[in-house]
């Protein structure tokens, strides 16, 4: 009866619910999950953290989502917080929950330090240790390369030093006299060859005597040789990273442009002076009115080319850090009004001996200039009435976003490419307080802790160039002249100089000639770091290896044995000190099989077995009949020269290593 009464009332229960109540209930029982808010994986950054607890200081991987540590597993991010909450009510009745407690709160407070400013991310100064890793670094990434005895003065002298003296103009007369020999006909003073002073070929006075390829060649000269390898990287960074022109435009009455543009590079570098260089663009023949139709731009037909690079490589860039566009089609017609107005004027000109040469050059036409106010920026907080190109720059430099893009060009070329928005708002505000000074702001960048984080290591792609030049400078190996003997004089002659050969097998080979770049974009590096370009590398190395070692002592002073073996071990214990030294050389960390094959290739041979030793298992013939015959490396100068192709190959070999594409 009581059970019966129970059910009763229970239904008149349910009946009183309303329907309402019930279906709500239903819905929160069977309704569809609030789906988990997905990550901004651009918020999403790996560090590493130390954690000392007594006497003990261990390595721990934190990940910040933002400034928040925490744990990723999968797509899935737990914050720290939340797994140390998980151990603080147990910490105070279980010793290992208090252990973990105390260690997950360490973690925390190490990781929101951390994640604030990440190692590889922070431009604050860098305190650890400074070895040869690290000068290898600074010279890899702020010059072309250096030789193992600089980067191990580097690491004796230390950091500041360091940089000091990789910041320190060094007056070298003898390249500014190299110059003038090479710029009139590719050839030095004491090549056969030289016509510097034959007046039919290089008459004094006559500007257009120049030879593009002399120029080149002299660039080359610089970044191989000169002790101003900082200066001449900053130059080609600005060729290439920010607005490139190419010599290929010009002909023999306007040849003497692309002297005065790569010297207008130089005074940049040499400055660090980012406003002035650009002041110098808007006025320089090659790069605006030739390369990008400047002087096809006037007030009733203008010509935009050069006023949509002046912005989106030059300075400003297409979008902002927030994805947006920093100007629009109009901005840009309004700017390239404010920049018309220039004509290219030929004249004939007398040379120092009295000979007639036809020269042209870029005047300002005013006639030919847009009259008026015109406006850019429009309807932004930068909003700014212009009327000539010197106004469209001292607007243009008005504008945040020119030192943010300034920032972003030089974070992915010398630092790495992680910069998150904050990062590059911090260097962008360094330059701006240098007033776009550039020498204090990579001062900073090379004494950062971004600089010399593991993370950011072997994170940036070499140029070609970096690389050609970065090989000749880390083992001094030397590029010598081709001669020949000529049968009817009776004497030998130079069939292409140093540079000549520099150019045709290695540069030209990896498809990156300064001042010929393929579009006004300069060079893309990840491009030319790719699959294709493999080949071409091995191509150059061996070529530059396959040089004629006897050529090399007596033309070059070069010698293999003095260069390599020099302070090696007796034979036997040899081979993998020289494997290490050339790995340190090219800065190229190998692995321990990499190593022993190494060692294996220079102290052992590749023979064929014998019948008997075939029929032998022990003796180690493989399916193809041979085997390995031991032949202890030996590097002494007695020693047969067999060893010196055997070092060719580990040289060869580490260079073709993928770590040796990177800085």
């Amino acid at each position: 009866m009581i059970k019966k009464i129970f059910v009763l009332l229970s239904c008149v229960l349910l009946l009183a619910i309303p329907d309402s109540a019930l279906a709500a209930k239903k819905g929160k029982k069977k309704g569809p999950k609030k789906p988990k808010k997905e990550l901004d994986l651009s918020k999403v950054v790996k560090v590493q953290v130390q954690v000392t607890q007594g006497k003990v200081t261990k390595s721990y991987d934190v990940t910040c989502y933002g400034n928040e540590p925490g744990q990723m597993k999968g797509k899935n991010f737990t914050p720290m917080s939340k797994v140390v909450s998980q151990y603080k009510g147990r910490a105070r009745f279980d010793k290992k929950a208090k252990k973990k407690y105390a260690l997950y709160r360490a973690i925390q407070k190490a990781g929101k330090e951390e994640c604030n400013q990440p190692g590889h991310l922070s431009l604050a100064p860098y305190n650890g240790a400074f070895g040869e890793a690290e000068a290898r670094i600074l010279y890899d990434r702020f010059s072309f390369g250096a030789s193992p005895e600089l980067i191990a003065h580097s690491a004796r002298i230390g950091l500041e030093a360091t940089v000091n003296e990789i910041m320190a103009y060094k007056s070298e007369p003898q390249f500014d006299a190299d110059e003038i020999e090479l710029r009139c006909d590719g050839y030095l003073a004491d090549d056969s060859r030289n016509e510097s002073f034959m007046f039919d070929e290089c008459p004094p006075g006559n500007r257009n005597a120049v030879r593009d390829t002399g120029v080149r060649f002299d660039i080359y000269n610089r970044m191989w040789r000169s002790n101003n390898g900082y200066y001449h990287k900053l130059a080609h960074f600005l060729h290439d990273e920010r607005m490139a022109a190419g010599s290929n435009v010009l002909n023999s009455t306007d040849r003497y442009a692309l002297v005065d543009h790569v010297a207008m590079l130089r005074r940049a570098a040499a400055s660090g002076d980012y406003i002035q260089f650009m002041r110098e663009w808007n006025d320089d023949y090659l790069g605006h009115l030739v390369w990008l139709d400047g002087r096809s731009n006037s007030g009733d037909s203008p010509n935009e080319n050069y006023a949509r690079e002046f912005w989106e490589l030059g300075t400003v860039g297409p979008t902002g850090l927030d994805g947006l566009p920093v100007y629009s089609d109009l901005d840009i017609a309004q700017s390239a009004l404010a920049f018309s107005g220039w004509i290219r004027e030929c004249a004939d000109f007398l040379d120092s001996l009295g000979n007639e040469y036809e020269a042209c050059f870029g005047a300002k036409a005013p006639l030919r200039h847009a009259p008026g106010a015109k406006t850019i920026f429009i309807g932004t907080p930068w909003q700014a009435t212009v009327d000539t190109d010197a106004d469209v720059l001292n607007a243009t430099f008005n504008h945040p976003r020119t030192a943010e893009h300034l920032a972003e060009d030089i974070w992915k070329e010398f630092i790495n490419p992680y910069a998150r928005e904050k990062e590059i708002r911090q260097l962008a505000q360094l330059i701006r307080d240098s007033n776009y000074k550039l020498h204090p702001v990579f001062r900073k960048i090379m004494m950062s802790r971004a600089m010399f984080d593991q993370k950011s290591r072997k994170t940036l792609i070499k140029s070609p160039i970096e690389m050609a030049i970065g090989f000749l400078r880390h083992t001094g190996i030397p590029v010598i002249d081709s001669i020949y003997f000529d049968e009817d004089d009776g004497v030998y002659r130079t069939s292409s100089n140093r540079f000549e050969n520099l150019e045709w097998n290695v540069i030209d080979e990896l498809g990156e000639i300064p001042t010929l770049p393929p579009t006004v974009f300069g060079w893309n590096e990840r491009r030319l770091a790719g699959e294709q370009w493999v080949l071409p590398w091995r191509n150059a190395v061996v070529w530059i290896l396959n040089q004629d070692s006897d050529d090399l002592e007596e033309r070059g002073g070069f010698s293999y044995r003095t260069r390599f073996f020099s302070g090696l071990p007796a034979a036997g214990t040899a081979a993998p000190v020289l494997v290490d030294n050339i790995a340190a050389m090219l800065n190229v960390p190998l692995t321990d099989a990499q190593k022993a094959h190494l060692v294996q290739f220079l102290d052992y041979d590749y023979v064929q077995c014998s019948n008997s030793e075939k029929q032998d298992p022990t003796k180690g013939c493989d399916a193809d009949g041979n085997r390995l015959k031991y032949r202890v490396f030996d590097p002494h100068p007695e020693s047969d020269d067999v060893n010196v192709t055997d070092l060719r190959g580990v040289i060869a070999a580490i260079a073709m290593q993928t770590a040796y594409r990177l800085k």
